[in-house]
């Protein structure tokens, strides 16, 4: 029998029993849009299976993190010592891999997670694909704040820590210290946003993305990309951002020019005298502009 179908990702194989496998694959049938396939094969043969959506997946992910898959395994013909039960996830790192990163609890959690729980939720995403990208960015960036607060700790044990020297050389080192401190500063606290009232619009997807599309032409840097493409995850669910990006007095020009104000009023990192403003940062500002109220 001849099949029509197209691997455009194979996964791995989850078991094999024999010249039988076991598949994880994206994959195509007839034609028509891929979907992820989980299948028995017999080389090439395609035999019993199951395809399924993205929802289906990230809904099958979520139930499974909540599984308590550790059992002790008998074995009464030898002396193997028995399977050493999985660690479940906490409640933070769950929430770290798994909720929509533009989502105000996942910000919640991020913001009081420990280092270990970001590390172990960074681990967890990285093992199923690491798909979401702007997830797995936010929690690395929350890594690298951990980890400079330890440099600028470190940097100010050593200045308390230093001998008593002359007094050109003890003004010297402070300036230095004092130099590389600067170096590793956070952002000071967003103030809350006016919100614009809802509508009853119904502007479509299509329709923001025609715009945002149009005015990605005049921002080719990626940073710029990469805050269009989350800008339009976040028109993909919310009716309300919808009509909000449609607005004929909302921009991503206008956007642009907010989260540049944002960075000269100290809320970026400042390295020296240069101020850095990382992509999720410039993203989550941005989203605030199109949500804010500009009266007045």
């Amino acid at each position: 029998m001849a099949y029509n179908f197209k691997v455009v990702k194979d996964y791995g194989t989850l078991s094999k029993h024999g010249d039988l496998e076991l598949k994880l694959r994206f994959m195509s049938w007839g034609g028509n849009a891929p979907r992820y396939d989980l299948r028995t094969w017999k080389g090439n043969v395609p035999l019993k299976g199951m395809s399924f959506s993205k929802d289906d997946i990230d809904g099958f992910r979520a139930v499974l993190a909540t599984l308590d898959l550790g059992r002790t395994i008998c074995h009464p013909k030898d002396e193997t010592p028995a399977l050493t039960p999985r660690t479940k996830p906490s409640k933070v790192v769950n929430a770290l891999a798994t909720l929509p990163a533009n989502d105000a609890n996942y910000n919640s959690f991020l913001a009081e997670a420990t280092e270990d729980e970001v590390k172990e939720a960074i681990d967890l995403m990285r093992s199923n694909g690491g798909r979401n990208k702007m997830r797995l960015k936010k929690c690395e960036d929350k890594l690298a704040e951990f980890h400079g607060a330890r440099i600028l700790a470190e940097l100010r044990k050593k200045k308390k820590a230093a001998p008593s020297k002359g007094k050109a050389t003890k003004q010297k080192n402070e300036k230095a210290t004092e130099k590389k401190a600067k170096v590793v500063q956070f952002p000071k606290k967003k103030e809350e946003i006016e919100k614009l009232p809802e509508t009853d619009e119904k502007r479509t997807y299509e329709e923001c993305e025609a715009k945002l599309s149009k005015e990605r032409e005049m921002f080719r840097d990626s940073d710029s990309q990469y805050v269009i493409d989350g800008l339009l995850e976040v028109c993909q669910t919310d009716q309300n951002f919808r009509n909000n990006v449609m607005r004929e007095d909302k921009s991503y020009a206008g956007a642009f020019e907010y989260f540049f104000n944002m960075a000269k009023s100290g809320y970026a990192v400042r390295y020296g005298n240069i101020c850095y403003l990382d992509n999720n940062l410039a993203l989550e500002y941005a989203i605030d502009y199109f949500n804010k109220n500009e009266k007045g």
